[in-house]
């Protein structure tokens, strides 16, 4: 339809509209409910007929699309959904039969995702650079130093792959890498000068966000000395 792609009429709005309705539905910690469009987005942003950078059909999304992705990457401890202690586990029961299933879904949907993360990074790099850095600085906040030191070796009293922080920790992984994968040369290489589209004003000042904001990831980690070998093994 020419007047969704033109951005305009009520064809448009209903387009919209749904767009919306999807990016909501997929910060759903269902899967049953997120796991479902996880191709829609993917094959959304490879739609050559649809302008990506100007776009008002798909832009108003990707923030939420990206930040829902991050969320779901972190995997949830099926113990706890067995014993109840889950804050949702009821939920979870519903939406997997067992560990196994979870087990197969988020493998297939971390595939999903990580595609989808290099697209958007990609097509709005500071966009996705700032999520990334937003999300990384909450995560790292609140579990780098190994709190809330849960499920913890009782010989050793140190971490294991069990711990909250070491899971939530792992989730930030994949992210990270397809982001940075995802991101054009431009936006990351401040050392090519002499290519004019390298050095485009409005590219310029993505880069320059782009590069302090990754950096300040970059500092943090090198800064990072964990006592906790688990904690070291995701440094």
């Amino acid at each position: 339809d020419r007047s969704v792609i033109k951005e305009r009429g009520q064809n448009h709005q209903v387009v919209l509209s749904f767009l919306n309705l999807l990016a909501d539905m997929l910060a759903h910690p269902s899967g049953r409910i997120c796991g479902e469009q996880s191709n829609t987005w993917a094959v959304l942003l490879r739609d050559p007929q649809i302008p990506k950078k100007s776009s008002q059909i798909l832009q108003p999304c990707l923030g939420r699309v990206l930040s829902a992705f991050m969320t779901h990457l972190a995997r949830i401890r099926w113990q706890d959904v067995e014993e109840m202690t889950h804050p949702m586990a009821a939920l979870m029961e519903e939406s997997w039969e067992d560990k196994s299933n979870y087990d197969i879904w988020i493998g297939d949907f971390r595939s999903k995702a990580n595609f989808t993360m290099r697209l958007i990074s990609n097509i709005d790099p500071k966009l996705a650079a700032t999520i990334m850095h937003q999300k990384f600085k909450a995560v790292f906040t609140r579990y780098g130093n190994g709190e809330v030191r849960d499920f913890v070796d009782a010989s050793t009293g140190q971490l294991t792959q069990q711990s909250t922080a070491i899971m939530e920790l792992e989730g930030l992984c994949q992210p990270l890498e397809n982001i940075l994968q995802g991101m054009p040369d431009w936006a990351l290489d401040n050392s090519n000068t002499s290519d004019p589209s390298f050095m485009d004003p409005h590219r310029v000042e993505i880069r320059n966000a782009v590069r302090t904001l990754f950096g300040e990831i970059a500092n943090i980690l090198v800064a990072w000395n964990p006592v906790d070998c688990w904690l070291k093994f995701r440094r």
